[in-house]
Order: C-alpha cells, then structure tokens, then sequence
C-alpha cells in the first residue's frame, strides 16, 4: 500500500500548503526510479505494464487457431495476448480423459498431449522436450486438478514461460499460456565470473547500505515483452541486492555473457492509498475490545508457557499468579523496530483476567493490535486454504519501522512504519495488517507453473480479502487519521474497468479487487444465506490467485473455480452472477456478457442511429430495456429526451432541424432490463457528442502523416516549466503504441499516425511527467476571408481533474477551451475511450486575420494519465453574411460593380470599382453624351449609330393635321379635326419611351452589381 505522489496534493485539502508540499511518500527507487509494484525496469526502454488482451482472434493466429477448433470439438473461446498473439486461456466444452481427475498420471498424460498437440499455437517455437513438469495439483475445495509444465530453452528455465490445463469431472475443459514465442536467443560461448555479476549487480544499485543479499543464481532465460510489442530474450543470472536507505531488495538480472543490467525488479510489496478512512476495531480512535490473547508466549512464575487457542493459561494451585506476557507465539511473532520488543508484567487471579492496554503508547499499541489482526487474518486464510502448509510457521511481523505512510510484505514477512502528521502507525490499523498479510497469501498459494505473483492482481487481492474480513468495502479506513476509506473497491457509479482504468498497481488492482466484491454482493442475493455466499466468494478469489497470471486471466479461472462438469460452453452455476460481476469492470468475455452495442453515428440530417448486435447472454436483466436520445444546441436551452425506435440494425431518432452554424450536442442512454444505465459517451468529465450544422470551408488542415510534415509545416513543441529532463516535453509524431497504462488509442483516427503527448514506445510509458508544462503550436494561419473561423479536430484525451491537472486549448494565446474542474478537489477526471469530434470556436481571438492554435498540458506533482492524443486537425471557415468576393460576377455589398474577372480598364476594375471609360457608342453602356446605347451601330430602330433617338412620330400614322415640330412636345399637339391623331393614342406612344428610357435603367443597373 504505498502512497503515490497525489496524496501530497489530496492533503492540501486538509492541510497548509506547506505541509502538503512538505509530504513526501517513502521513495523505493533504485538506479532506476521506482519499482514498488514489482514491475521489471530496463536501463533503458521499459517492459509492458499489462498485458493487452482482446477476445478477437489476432490475424496472424488465425491459422492455428482454426486448426484447434477443427482438431477439437465442441465450443471454445480464446482470450488473446495482443503483443504475443498467443491465447492466454482457452476454455470451453471440454476433452474427455477417463480418469484423469482423481490420477495424477493419467492427468499429466492427457495434459500432454493436448499441449504437444497445439505447441504451435500455445507456445511457437517450443517442442515437446521443453515442458517440464512442475505441478499435479488436485484441490478438493473446488475438485479442479491442474496440471502445469514449464517452458525450457536448451535445458534453460525461461521465465514466466509455462504451459498448464485445468481437469474437472475427467474433462480438460481450459488451457492456460504463458509461452512466448521463441526469441532468436544465440546462446553464450563463455561467461563472466559470479564475483563479477554480484559486483555489477551492487555498483548499478544507488542508496544506503548497499549489500548483497543473495549470490549470483544459476542461469535463467528473461524473456522481455517491451512496451511496443516487441520480445527479446537474455540469459541472465539473478542478484538480490539489499539497500537499507531507501528500503530495497531488488532483484538485479546480469547478462551472464558481457556483465551488463538488462533489468532489475522490486521485491517488497508496499502498499498505497487516497485521502480516506475508519470503522470500528479497525483504527486507535474506534471502540477498543479485549481480545483473547491467544497462543501467546508467557512467562507464568518464572515458567515459559503459552496461551491455549482461548487465551487461558493454567497453573498449579488457587493463588494469583504473576507473569510476563510478549507479543510472541506459535502463530504470530511481532518484532519492534524501533528497540526492544514490549512487554507486560501481570497478576491474576483464579478465574479473573489480566488485561494488556497501552493505548496511549503507539510504539507498544501497534505491536499488540499487529499480535492480534495478523491472526484474524491468518486464521480467515487458513480457512480458506486449509490444505496450505504455510499456516503452519508463524506470521513474522516487524512494526514501528522508522518511516511513515507505508507498510509492505516481502512475500512472506509482513512490516509497518511508524505515524507522522499525516498518517497514522500502519501497526496499529487492522486492515492495513490484514491487506499485507493477503500480499503473502497470495505468494505462497500459486501453483507454479500455472499462476505467477502478477503485483496488481496482488493488490486487488489483499484489498478484497481486508474488506470481506471487516464486511466494509472502504479498505483502510483510518490511515490518514480520519473515516475516509484509503481505497474503495466499491465506489458507487464509478467501477475500475480494464483496460481503461490501468494505472499504478494499487489502482489498477481496483479492478480485480471490485470485480469480486461485486460477485460477493450479488452471491449473497442469490443464495439467501450470507455466510454460504461469502464462504464461496472466498473461495472464487483463492482458486483465482492460485491460477491467474493477472488480472485478464482471472475471469476465466473464477469460471473454472465454479464449474460443476468441466464444460464450460454450458456455464457454470453462478456464470450469470460471474459474467455480470466481472463485464462490470471490462474482464468478462464481451459476446457473453452485454448487449453488443456499437458507436453512435449521426448524418447530416441529425438523424442518430446506434448500431446493436444480436446478444449470446441468455442471462437474466442482461436485455435491453429502453433507449433515449438526450440533445441540446450547444450555447442555448433548445434540446430535449427522445425515446429513440428499435429498428433491424439497432436503434435510431431524428433531432429536430436546426440553425444552420450551430452546433448539435448529444448523449444516448441505454438501460437494461436489470435497471443498469450505459451512457454513450463514456466521459463524465465531458459527456456530450458534438455536430456541426452546415457547410464550412476547409482553411487549413493536416493528418499528422509522414507526408503531411507537420514539422516542416510550422508545427512546434516545448517545455514551458518544470524540470527540463528526457521526455518532460513529450509531445511527438508518430503511431500511437497505447502503452496499457495511459488509456490512449490503439490506433489512429485515420491513417497511421497522431500527434500526443508521450505517444508510447522506447523510453516513454505513456504517461505525462509531473509537475510539467508544455504545449504544441500550429503553424500560423491566414483567415482573413472569413467572418467565422472554427478549430474542429478528432481528439483522445485522459487526463486528471482540472482542480489538480489542466488540458488547454489557446487561440493567439487565448484559453478557448479546458478540461472539466470539479472546484472541489475533486476526481471527475477527463477519460475519452474513444475517439471524439471536438469543434470550437475561435472567431473572437481572430487578430489581423491570422490564427495561432495551441494544445498545452498542466500536471501536478500525481496521478499521471495519457494526455493528449489529436488526429485530423482542422481550421474551417463559415460566413453567416457572405464576405465580398472581387471577380465571381456578383456585386455583393460593399461592391460598385463585378464584371466577373480581375481585370481592370473595362470599366470594372479589379477591386470591383467603376472606371469612367470614354464614350464609346455601341458598347451598349450609357456613357455621357450619349442620348440611347442598344448596343450596336444600326439605324433605323428608334436608337442611331450616332447614339441618338430616331425622330418618330408615335402618336400617328401617315398624315398630320397638326405636324409634328418638337417630339418632346408632342403629346400636348392633340389632333382634334379627326385627321388620325387621338390623345389615347398619343398617350399611348408617350408611354413607349418612357418604357424604353426604363430599359436602357435596367442595363445600367445590371451591369453594376
């Protein structure tokens, strides 16, 4: 249980800033930084954290894995290592082997063959010479036998490598891998002296008291699975080096040929927590009972004796008696750190009791409450495992250990530090003892060759087993000296998911530790009979440690654990509970366990449809009982709850029409028949899809592709503040390789690669560093011809809550956007599992038509996540009122005139002004001087070639009684004799001019707009 960097930050909510920034958890670092959760660290690169696992078949496996279900019959499922492309576990219908469940022989056989059947699939590249035979275990408990082998390489242990089955009711009904495939590993022609290994292993250690703590070990094959999929192999010998200052026992592995590191490992597990804790009999401050002090150690009248199993002690005689009592026994052994062990000087009576109490004394407090919780513990786990022959040593248990905020187990031994300001003694907190006892536990019930000490599995586990022991899933409740709980294994509306919730071990082993209180929640409603439920709850959770390598493997061993026939493609008695229990946090097998519901898509006429798959879970409240469509126009109060309509595909609704410019937010809503809620998107920190209306024009955009050179471009990065070392400015181009711990994509949006921070691969974990500032800047960009200019990208995006760590987007360095701040110290982080459209905005931060976007990153000194993650970059244009455009034959507003063309003397010039061009008759313009222009040079049709009207008597035909003398006269010589002329008809002709003078109007306009 250590504590992580972040707690220094969560105390500030408590504490002074001061004493906040003044805590420092215990640092574990050796040469090569921190290895507490027993995780190999490389001199340079780093392994994978955690397995990436898929239930898709990979596709270069898919050969091999036809070939075993043809070779095979029945029904089986794969789960699938995506770096190794090996399957992990196989399980289904199962192989009929007569016998071999009650015959360790037969057992072995039918494994065998199996195995040596389908090497190429479980273990390519090894052959049947290299299993070697490690276990033949039959437990009653569960009546599973496993049979497990070891993978050798040229007589060499390779380690982790092994191969094993699982037999119930005579059927090998699951198969387990842990092969690699087999490295190109050319084998050493001589090698270095041991002296010098352990030499080297003790020169590459830093801290205090640097000693040898075991010689340098025979040869072994590490096999390395590095956090971009690649496999290498070294033949190595294992030094075990002891540092006192800061407490180490590293396991240091030399390469036998050349002398040098190739990685080193953490032995001790130390334990971790949140700003949280309490409950009664658990904490210094809770209701304090007298325990029986039982198999205690006692000197009774100057005579060694000890307790029986109920605390009594017995001597010759009526009188009271006097004694020494000592935190020793048969079963746990307390030692103090910090000086002499404690004692207690007693008198009793004949029927009476002594009471032991120093409760006031942390240093004599923590070793009783240690005396007494290691036992609960000890005789839970004896329960649990009663065949296991480690109950029968006592616990040895070291307390007041001059540190503080931590306590840690060796894998046998279980240590406690002292009490500072911040935390209290870990001795004296019952689930802290019980937590690091299940750390042991679990170390010595793996059956080799099948299980492996996986540290965040270990974690789940000991905070599962501290919690069934109090009946409180609030693990720790007092370590920071308050109620809080230091983890909580069930937190309501926020279970831990795999992979999305990867992390630091302790986090990470949420997942595990949630998956099984979750089946022991749901075990107690189905039985009726809480003890029975949890008893067998107990039980899942130890067949799960004997056999799962991590947490993916669990799922499929609980399975197993609770099979009743060796089928497991008919399910097993709780398989409903199981699957629900375990889909809850991302590690059941999907077809099984939920509706397959895919990502929503809309169109351009807002409708939203969201694909669904037919479901295999034939388990009950697994259906889906309703859909909604909750959308809403971003920036307004427009919006609403649609109930959305099943269809043949899935399910679909159409969002009312909308403003074209606007951008359309929604969320779908999925609840199932058994009342849980799936919300798409999965983002509490930002739980809305975008949409935008309407046609915008592409200004400038890039993929982040080779050939798109965003470098070259203008593209640029740096560090702002903090420490300036190897990767605090950790934005790169490239592929992302979704290191297991960061939650980033697999994969690009489109095309290959993204821009990120600390994408993954050679000396990067995925992780951003802390206490960093940094950013990446665009190129400039000119959008001087638009009115509205919006940002619109693909985004992937995980980081912490805004109250401690800050995900910014800047326009001409001013703040458009930032991730969601609680505003309360709050853990509402930013975790995108998908990749989202993002639009912003940026009209307003427009400066002289040009546009400047950056992505920065704020962390704190904890809690580190993927960062961001960015893909099809887009800067877009829209107009609401269009903006002038000289030369496309439109005269819009603030245009005198647009002939269509650039040029200039036509009269139109190139910036749509008009030029007075000299009079020029025919061209069809009204130029001045000119009377009419028809545009051309005829007379005789009202408009002369001298651009003057012909002269027309229009009011009569043939002869005039009055003739005419002035045509602009005309209309008032009225004809009255009756010679032809009415005033009608001169009326009429007057009007034909005035509609050609219109005419020769409308020309002219024409040609100005």
């Amino acid at each position: 249980m250590k504590i992580k960097a972040v707690f220094a930050w969560g105390l500030a909510t408590a504490l002074t800033p001061t004493i906040a920034l003044g805590f420092a958890p215990p640092s574990m670092h050796g040469a090569h930084g921190e290895g507490h959760d027993g995780r190999l660290l490389l001199p340079t690169g780093s392994v994978r954290v955690q397995p990436a696992t898929s239930w898709t078949t990979p596709k270069a496996a898919g050969t091999r894995w036809t070939q075993f279900l043809q070779a095979t019959p029945g029904t089986w499922r794969a789960q699938w290592d995506a770096d190794t492309e090996i399957p992990t576990r196989i399980y289904g219908s199962g192989i009929h082997f007569e016998g071999a469940t009650a015959n360790a022989s037969q057992a072995e056989a039918a494994a065998r063959e199996v195995l040596n059947r389908h090497l190429a699939l479980l273990a390519p590249g090894a052959a049947p010479a290299d299993l070697v035979l490690v276990a033949n275990d039959y437990d009653a408990a569960s009546a599973l036998r496993t049979v497990a082998f070891e993978v050798r390489y040229a007589g060499f242990e390779v380690l982790g490598a092994h191969l094993n089955v699982r037999i119930k009711k005579d059927r090998l009904f699951v198969l387990g891998s842990a092969g690699l495939p087999q490295a190109s590993l050319e084998l050493p022609r001589s090698r270095v002296r041991a002296a010098t290994l352990e030499r080297n292993a003790l020169a590459n250690t830093a801290g205090k008291d640097v000693r040898l703590y075991a010689p340098a070990a025979a040869p072994v094959i590490l096999p390395l699975v590095h956090d971009d999929g690649r496999v290498s192999s070294h033949l190595v010998s294992e030094v075990v080096v002891h540092v006192a200052e800061p407490l180490g026992r590293w396991s240091v592995f030399v390469d036998v040929e050349n002398g040098a590191e190739v990685a080193r490992r953490q032995n001790l597990r130390f334990a971790s927590g949140t700003l949280q804790m309490n409950a009664p009999e658990r904490r210094p401050t809770d209701t304090r009972l007298d325990w029986d002090a039982r198999d205690m150690n006692v000197s009774l009248g100057g005579q060694n004796t000890s307790t029986d199993g109920s605390g009594v002690v017995t001597w010759t005689g009526t009188d009271p008696i006097s004694g020494t009592m000592t935190p020793l026994g048969s079963e746990v052994r307390v030692d103090n750190d910090a000086g002499a062990r404690a004692t207690f000087d007693f008198t009793v009576s004949d029927g009476g009791t002594a009471v032991w109490n120093d409760a006031n004394d942390e240093e004599i407090d923590a070793q009783l409450n240690t005396f007494i919780h290691a036992r609960v513990v000890k005789e839970r786990a004896r329960i649990i495992a009663p065949n296991n022959n480690w109950h029968a040593d006592p616990v040895q248990a070291t307390v007041n250990i001059g540190n503080s905020c931590n306590a840690f187990s060796d894998g046998t031994t279980i240590n406690f530090f002292q009490s500072s300001r911040q935390c209290e003694n870990t001795g004296r907190l019952a689930d802290v003892v019980h937590h690091e006892y299940g750390h042991s536990f679990h170390a010595h019930v793996i059956i080799r060759g099948a299980g492996a000490f996986d540290g965040a599995l270990s974690e789940g586990a000991s905070d599962y087993i501290a919690a069934t022991i109090t009946n409180d899933p609030g693990m720790g409740r007092g370590f920071f000296r308050t109620n809080a709980p230091l983890r909580h294994i069930d937190p309501p509306n926020d279970e831990a998911v795999w992979p999305e919730d990867v992390g630091e071990s302790h986090t990470t082993g949420l997942i595990f530790a949630g998956a099984m209180w979750d089946l022991r929640k749901q075990l107690i409603i189905d039985f009726g009979d809480e003890a029975a439920a949890v008893a067998h709850t107990d039980q899942l959770w130890h067949q799960a440690l004997r056999r799962s390598r991590d947490i993916p493997s669990s799922y499929v061993e609980v399975l197993a654990a609770d099979d009743d026939d060796g089928d497991l493609s008919n399910g097993t008695p709780n398989r409903c509970a199981i699957n629900d229990a375990f889909g809850r946090h991302g590690l059941a097998d999907v077809e099984l366990v939920s509706v397959p519901i895919g990502k929503p898509v809309i169109s351009e006429m807002l409708r939203v449809q969201l694909p669904v798959g037919e479901s295999n879970n034939t388990c009950p409240g697994a259906n889906i009982a309703s859909v909604d469509l909750d959308w809403r126009v971003r920036g307004s109060n427009d919006g609403g709850a649609i109930p959305m309509v099943s269809t043949m595909l899935g399910y679909e609704e159409q969002i009312p029409s909308q403003t074209q410019g606007n951008v359309v937010q929604y969320r779908i809503e999925v609840t199932l028949d058994s009342g849980e809620k799936i919300l798409l998107p999965d983002n509490a920190a930002d739980p809305y899809y975008e949409y935008f209306i309407g046609e915008a024009t592409e200004i400038y955009c890039t993929g982040f592709e080779v050939n798109d050179d965003p470098e070259g471009e203008g593209w640029t990065h740096a560090l702002l503040a903090g420490e300036d070392r190897e990767g605090a400015d950790d934005w790169q181009f490239g592929p992302p390789m979704a290191a297991a711990n960061s939650g980033d994509p697999q994969e690009a949006f489109s095309g290959n690669q993204v821009a990120g921070n600390d994408l993954g691969g050679g000396n990067y974990n995925g992780l951003y560093q802390p206490s960093k500032q940094n950013e990446l800047r665009s190129p400039w960009i000119n959008v001087s011809e638009f009115e509205v200019v919006r940002l619109q990208y693909r985004r992937w995006l995980n980081i912490e809550d805004g109250d401690f760590d800050q995900a910014e987007i800047l326009a001409n360095d001013e703040v458009v956007w930032a991730n969601y701040a609680t505003g309360n110290q709050g853990d509402t982080h930013h975790t995108d599992k998908e990749w989202r459209f993002h639009d912003v905005d940026v009209s307003d931060e427009i400066r002289e038509g040009a546009l400047q976007i950056a992505f920065r990153l704020q962390s704190d000194r904890g809690l580190e996540f993927g960062g961001w993650t960015l893909d099809d970059f887009c800067i877009v244009g829209y107009n609401t009122s269009p903006v002038p455009v000289c030369g496309n034959g439109q005269v819009e507003e603030g245009e005198a005139c647009d002939d269509g063309n650039a040029a200039s003397g036509d009269g139109c010039e190139a910036d749509c002004s008009i030029t007075q061009l000299p009079p020029a008759c025919g061209d069809g313009n009204l130029d001045p001087g000119e009377t009419c222009d028809d545009g051309n040079l005829i007379s005789g049709d009202g408009c002369e070639m001298t651009c003057t009207p012909t002269i027309v008597d229009p009011g009569c035909q043939g002869a005039d009684c009055n003739p005419v003398t002035d045509p602009n006269d005309e209309l008032t010589q009225l004809d009255d004799t009756g010679c032809g002329c009415t005033a009608t008809e001169r009326a009429d002709g007057a009007s034909g001019w005035a509609a050609l003078a219109l005419l020769f109007g409308l020309v002219a306009r024409r040609r100005r707009r």
